[in-house]
């Protein structure tokens, strides 16, 4: 067995969380040792041969310091620049990957989550490049070279569809109040959608936000297996799904359940209120016979470590929120799944965090754009995830896939960006 070995200065569990990663992806098997090891690197030996990175302590610490974000913006800014390959790559991973940055104080949004502009990827230019995949690509070709040990290729590209549920139609199955405020607003400021509801409740067009045949027969043509998040909230001001104890919503997850991967949305008042996230899960399993295992924050109200102790407390196994609700690119500057690591307890755990690049609601309701740049964004995106080897994890709605929806363009942009990974696939 070819075995690299990882010559450190201490082995703390930062170093082999990050080896973990590393190694891993590379599909190279390691052994991290002290022996020999200098101070203030980190290098990889193999049959006498050597790379060496820098490390200045971040990786055997057990605290959290404000300076390691001004070192990791400078590093990124200088990556920017060159291109090449960090000299202290293995502390930039751990800086990333365990979101640092989000421990240390900043201003929240007006929904409580941490901005995106705060961020040192945002600040570097860098929030739309999957660096972490680029950076493991070049290691991978420095080993090739350096130490002539041949490395397994890197996976192929993958896509992974996925929908978020929030409201499941626009003009069925709400209660009578709900549905005479709707009427009223439309009545004063918009009679194009009063008209279409009209169109609607005669049956003479589908309800705009029921795309969900469509979406079928779009994953079955490419031959993809999407994964769904329903909301299954009490009405709220930001949770306006309809109710789970509607038979046609219950029917529609449980269709959904059997044909595809599914998880739970938990709602925007469940970030405050536990017993509103305990009763969405009590739904989910009624309705699926399983106990979620999956979940994508409503809102992308993701905010550590509360959040991810609070799924894992939970028995959820993966999360999907790692990405922004008001700019698309990668969060955590990687494009493919990674154990969450808790730093404030100083542990890896066992939730699988599966990043996700691009929202089509975030172009439409944060950055407001045109579908036209929104199709243009995300093929940017596509194109660098692709060339890294990574993994896209993209979020669309129902209600901007159905026919004659109101937002205009929008399930036609879709379309044809399933064009473009029918004929890249």
């Amino acid at each position: 067995m070819l075995v690299l070995d990882i010559h450190i200065p201490v082995v703390s569990p930062r170093i082999a969380y990050v080896a973990a990663f590393v190694m891993g992806r590379l599909g190279l098997d390691y052994r991290l040792t002290t022996e020999g090891a200098a101070a203030g690197q980190i290098s990889l030996r193999y049959e006498g041969r050597e790379i060496r990175f820098n490390t200045d302590g971040l990786l055997a610490e057990q605290d959290i310091q404000t300076v390691r974000k001004t070192e990791a913006l400078q590093a990124l800014q200088q990556y920017s620049k060159d291109g090449m390959l960090p000299g202290a790559f293995f502390d930039l991973v751990f800086f990333l990957l365990s979101r640092y940055e989000e421990y240390l104080p900043f201003t929240s949004d007006r929904h409580q989550r941490y901005p995106a502009e705060e961020s040192v990827l945002y600040q570097a230019g860098l929030l739309k490049v999957p660096v972490i995949d680029e950076w493991i690509q070049q290691l991978r070709q420095r080993i090739e070279t350096y130490l002539l040990l041949v490395v397994p290729p890197p996976p192929a590209f993958e896509w992974l569809p996925t929908y978020d549920i929030d409201i499941s139609h626009a003009f069925f199955h709400r209660p009578w109040w709900r549905t005479a405020g709707a009427i009223a607003k439309e009545c004063l400021r918009d009679r194009p959608l009063l008209a279409l509801r009209m169109k609607v409740w005669r049956g003479l067009v589908p309800d705009p936000f029921n795309a969900f045949a469509d979406m079928d027969a779009w994953h079955e043509k490419l031959h993809t297996q999407p994964v769904y998040f329903w909301l299954l909230a009490d009405y709220g001001p930001f949770d306006k799904n309809v109710s789970p104890a509607e038979k046609v919503m219950q029917q529609l997850v449980q269709r959904t359940a059997s044909r595809y991967m599914t998880g739970i949305h938990p709602s925007y008042r469940s970030n405050e209120d536990p017993s509103a996230f305990e009763a969405e899960l009590q739904r989910y399993a009624a309705l699926t016979g399983n106990k979620a295992s999956k979940s994508r924050q409503h809102f992308i109200r993701c905010r550590l470590p509360e959040t991810y102790r609070r799924l894992e407390k939970a028995g959820i196994l993966e999360d999907y929120s790692m990405g922004y609700g008001s700019h698309n690119g990668f969060r955590a500057g990687v494009s493919i799944p990674f154990h969450w690591y808790d730093l404030e307890q100083e542990r890896p755990t066992h939730l699988l965090v599966h990043p996700f690049a691009f929202m089509e609601a975030t172009n439409l309701f944060q950055l407001h754009h045109s579908s036209d740049a929104a199709l243009a964004e995300l093929l940017q995106i596509t194109e660098k995830v692709r060339k890294a080897g990574g993994r896209l994890v993209t979020i669309f709605h129902n209600y901007t896939l159905g026919q004659n929806n109101p937002y205009r363009g929008w399930r036609e942009m879709y379309l044809r960006f399933l064009d473009q990974m029918k004929t890249q696939a």
